[in-house]
C-alpha cells in the first residue's frame, strides 16, 4: 500500500476563480481506497466545496497532479476499465446517436483519456482517423496494436482535429480550464469538443451532496456544472444531453423507487445510486 500525501487545497474555484466557496461536507471514500489501480493510503480527510458562482464542485485535499500522473501513468487502466463488450453496446442510445452525428467519414478525431480504445474504435468504424491520448504505458500498447496514434500527454499532440472527445475525463483534471484551451488549440475552426462526466445539477447529486458516489474516488476532484459550461468564453454551446456512465446504471423506475426507499428510508445510507435519473451529461461545444 502506498501512503499518499493529499494535501493540494484551492484557495478559489478551479473552475472560474471565484472566491465564493461553500462547504458540503467531508467525503468518506470507498475501502479499500484505489487510485486508478494503486492501493492506497491517504494522509488528510478529504471535503468537497460547491462554489457559488459557477456552482460547480471540486475537492479540497487532492493529490499534487505530479503524484497523480505517475499513478496514472504506472497504473493498470487497461486491465480496470476492460469491457467485455464494444463501446455501442456499453453507452446509453443517445450517447451514440450524438456521436454519429459527428463521427463523420474523413475527419480527425482526438480521444482524450481514451484507455484501451474503445470510443476510438467506434469512430474507426466510421471511416475517422483517430488518434487518442493515454498516459498508461500498457494501454498504449494495445492502442498501437490496435492502429491508433496515441500520445502519452495532450503536450504531444500536433495538428488538428475536427472532433476532441474527453469521456470521463474532466473530473480528473487539477487545470481544466487551462485543458479546454488546449483542446481549443488543436480543434479546426467549427470543430467539436463532446464531453462526458457527471452532472452535479442532477437530482442524485442534489439529495446526496457530500455522500453522492461520483465523489467517492480521490481521482475525482473537479465537477463542472451545466451553467460553467453555458458560460465558456470562444465556444458556442451546441447541446447538454442527461445520460449515464453506462447501461449498466439504467434500471426501471420501479427497481430504482424501491431501491431508494431501502437505502435512504430504512437504512439511512444511500449515496445516488441506483440513480434517480440520468446523473451524468454529455456536452457538445463547438468552437467559434
Amino acid at each position: 500500500m502506498l501512503t499518499i500525501k493529499n494535501d493540494h487545497k484551492w484557495s478559489a474555484c478551479p473552475l472560474c476563480l471565484s472566491k465564493d466557496i461553500e462547504y458540503l461536507g467531508k467525503i468518506d471514500y470507498r475501502k479499500p481506497v484505489m487510485f486508478s489501480t494503486h492501493l492506497i493510503e491517504l494522509q488528510e480527510v478529504s471535503s468537497i466545496c460547491q462554489c457559488g458562482s459557477c456552482k460547480s464542485w471540486f475537492t479540497q485535499n487532492i493529490l499534487h497532479e505530479n503524484d497523480a500522473l505517475e499513478l496514472y501513468k504506472n497504473g493498470e487502466s487497461n486491465t480496470k476499465w476492460l469491457r467485455q463488450t464494444g463501446f455501442v453496446e456499453e453507452k446509453p442510445r443517445n450517447i451514440v446517436h450524438r456521436l454519429k452525428q459527428y463521427f463523420i467519414e474523413g475527419k480527425r478525431v482526438l480521444d482524450v483519456g481514451c484507455n484501451i480504445g474503445s470510443l476510438l474504435d467506434f469512430a474507426g468504424s466510421k471511416g475517422c482517423y483517430t488518434f487518442g491520448v493515454e498516459p498508461s504505458i500498457t494501454s498504449q500498447a494495445i492502442l498501437c496494436d490496435k492502429g491508433h496514434r496515441s500520445f502519452s500527454s495532450i503536450d504531444e499532440v500536433r495538428g488538428q482535429f475536427d472532433v476532441i472527445t474527453a469521456f470521463d475525463l474532466v473530473e480528473h483534471l487539477h487545470d481544466l480550464l487551462g485543458s479546454i484551451i488546449k483542446f481549443k488549440q488543436l480543434l479546426v475552426e467549427g470543430g467539436v469538443l463532446i464531453l462526458l462526466t457527471g452532472d452535479v445539477d442532477s437530482l442524485s447529486a442534489r439529495l446526496t451532496k457530500n455522500d453522492w458516489w461520483y465523489l467517492k474516488a480521490p481521482e475525482h476532484i473537479v465537477f463542472p456544472s451545466r451553467q460553467f459550461f453555458r458560460e465558456l468564453d470562444d465556444f458556442e454551446l451546441l447541446s447538454i444531453d442527461g445520460t449515464y456512465a453506462s447501461v449498466g446504471y439504467m434500471k426501471s423506475i420501479f427497481w430504482v423507487l424501491a431501491q431508494y426507499f431501502r437505502k435512504k428510508i430504512l437504512l439511512g445510507n444511500y449515496q445516488g445510486l441506483p440513480a434517480l435519473g440520468p446523473d451524468h451529461m454529455l456536452v457538445v461545444l463547438r468552437k467559434i
